[in-house]
């Protein structure tokens, strides 16, 4: 599993702005947080595996999806990441967001779990990005979807 990386130098998950993002940008950041994960020993798909997408999908900040081809061994990945998010969150929280799509991309990490945190961890130990974790709570794309959204429920129990 994860072992204390050789540092990466981050150039472009610490960008300031994010909110002019283009897809090449986007696919910059990607392949730096490949490198992160690479860093700790994590056997991570070459980067040609790798696309990148915009989602306008309200309730979803970023996805990924796992695409197999004719074998196991040519698997791609496409990173989705929502462009309103990207206009209205602190850069912070979309660095976060791509490195937490990016760690789907790793062995057995297609969910959420215990592969999945254990790399989400050891990032947090070492790069400066805010706690990769399983939901997020940022409270600037909760204030723009409740001013934006169509519809909006709340749940009985726990508000």
């Amino acid at each position: 599993m994860p072992k204390k990386p050789t540092k990466v130098t981050q150039v472009h998950s610490i960008a300031s702005d994010v909110s002019k993002y283009t897809k090449t940008d986007l696919r910059k950041e990607v392949l730096e947080d490949v490198e992160i994960l690479r860093s700790f020993g994590i056997e991570m798909p070459e980067n040609n595996q790798y696309d990148v997408e915009y989602i306008n999908m309200m309730h979803t900040l970023g996805q990924t999806k796992k695409r197999t081809a004719y074998s196991p061994c040519d698997d791609r990945y496409t990173i989705m990441l929502n462009k309103d998010f990207m206009k209205h969150c602190k850069p912070e929280e979309v660095h976060c967001t791509i490195m937490h799509e990016v760690i789907h991309t790793a062995p057995n990490c297609m969910n959420h779990g215990h592969e999945w945190k254990a790399i989400a961890e050891m990032v947090n130990k070492y790069y400066s990005f805010l706690p990769i974790t399983r939901i997020s709570s940022y409270d600037d794309w909760s204030n723009y979807n409740s001013l934006t959204a169509k519809y909006v429920a709340t749940c009985l129990s726990c508000g």
